[in-house]
This record gives C-alpha cells, sequence and structure tokens, in this order.
C-alpha cells in the first residue's frame, strides 16, 4: 500500500512471495577473491592495457590513449580526450568485460576508466558500497586527478544503478557537467523504477526503444539488450 511505498519509486515486482537468501559455499568466495582479484582480473586487464588506481576508497582500472591517437586541433595542440567510464555488474569484476570494452573504444583514443566495485565481485569482505552523491565525487575526482574533463558513461546491469547515481549528481550541477548520456545494458530494476535507466533492445547496433522509466531530471541511462 502506499503507506509502505517508497516515494517517487514504482513497483517493478512480479511476485509477492519473501526473498530467500542462499549463501554460495566459503571455497566459491576463496576462488572469486584469492584467483579472481588477486590473479585473474589484474592478468586480463594488465594484458589489455590497464593499470589500477584508486581514488580514495574508488578502486578502477585505466587504460591511457595511445599518444598516436589522440587528436590534435588546428594549432597542433592536443585536444582534451572524452574519457569512456565502464561500471561492471555483479560477477567477479571488470575483467569479463574487457573485450566488449576493446569494441567500445576500439581506436584507442579514448582513455578508459573501467571501474572496480567491492560487494558485486563478490569478496569474501566486500567494503560497503560509497552512497551515491559520494560515489558520484568520487568518480569526479578520478577524472580531475587524471586531467579529463568530459567522459561518457556505459555500465551492465548493476553498474547501471551507479552510472544513474552519476546521471543524477551530473544534472544537478555537482560534476561541472561532464557526463554524457550514460548508456547501460540490461541495466537494474533499481535504476529503471528510479526512471533513470530507459531499456533499449538492438538490431543491427541501432536502438529502438522498448518501454519503461518514468520521468526524471537526470539523463536517461540508455540500455541495451
Amino acid at each position: 500500500d502506499s503507506e509502505t511505498a517508497t516515494p517517487g519509486l514504482l513497483s517493478m515486482c512480479a511476485a509477492t512471495d519473501p526473498v530467500r537468501w542462499r549463501h554460495r559455499p566459503l571455497l566459491y568466495y576463496g576462488i572469486t577473491q584469492g584467483l579472481g582479484e588477486n590473479v585473474w582480473t589484474p592478468a586480463v586487464m594488465a594484458a589489455a592495457g590497464y593499470h589500477r588506481r584508486t581514488q580514495e576508497e574508488l578502486v578502477f582500472w585505466y587504460r591511457p590513449p595511445l599518444a598516436s591517437a589522440v587528436q590534435r586541433n588546428a594549432g597542433g595542440a592536443s585536444e582534451p580526450p572524452e574519457a569512456l567510464i565502464f561500471i561492471h555488474g555483479v560477477g567477479v569484476g571488470p575483467a569479463p568485460y574487457a573485450s566488449w570494452i576493446d569494441m567500445a573504444a576500439p581506436d584507442r583514443a579514448s582513455p578508459v576508466l573501467a571501474i572496480e566495485l567491492s560487494g558485486p565481485t563478490q569478496r569474501l569482505f566486500p567494503a560497503p558500497p560509497p552512497t551515491p552523491d559520494r560515489f558520484a565525487r568520487l568518480v569526479a575526482d578520478a577524472l580531475d586527478s587524471l586531467g579529463l574533463p568530459r567522459a561518457v558513461v556505459a555500465s551492465h546491469s548493476l553498474g547501471s544503478a551507479f552510472a544513474a547515481y552519476l546521471a543524477a549528481a551530473d544534472a544537478r550541477g555537482d560534476l561541472a557537467p561532464r557526463i554524457k548520456q550514460p548508456s547501460a545494458a540490461r541495466p537494474a530494476s533499481t535504476a529503471k523504477a528510479a526512471g533513470d535507466a530507459q531499456p533499449y533492445t538492438t538490431a543491427r547496433g541501432e536502438p529502438a526503444p522498448s518501454g519503461g522509466g518514468g520521468s526524471s531530471s537526470a539523463p536517461p541511462v540508455r540500455g541495451v539488450g
């Protein structure tokens, strides 16, 4: 009823049964943290040209643009590059998306920040997620530390909720407008219910609306999938 509903959010639930939580075996988390975080993710990301960086509690993998691919203006000065920020969903972090990111930024002219979220990467002792405003500020500070004035945000699943945080903060002017039309692949229902994500289907690369989303002052988070 209206007394128990969250103001401003529409229900996306198709069932009313209680949610039952089942934890995976401890060995599973040992593998996702011991091998996933310490071995596999660093190996995959390093092979793709990334190195690990932190902005206070924010962890991300950064791939700088190739010097030969950076655009220059008529005077010969390099143009400030437009970065790609990618936020992964539930799994083992950004490593499984490395090949997709390569397709999204194939010319290597764009610097890439692949955010690594502790909780969705299924760690033994995950750090609590930052608040929406804190997350947006950390990302903005990371961009500033790298000298990047603008960014395009892409995300998958749960990462779309974090992309919506950036879109909302940017719409309020908290980020000194720098975020361009975030996109989300299979956006999480939390972002859809907030009205910040608009799911799209794709056919040969051209988006076709498939419904969803309410109204919001934040830029729409467009999704594919």
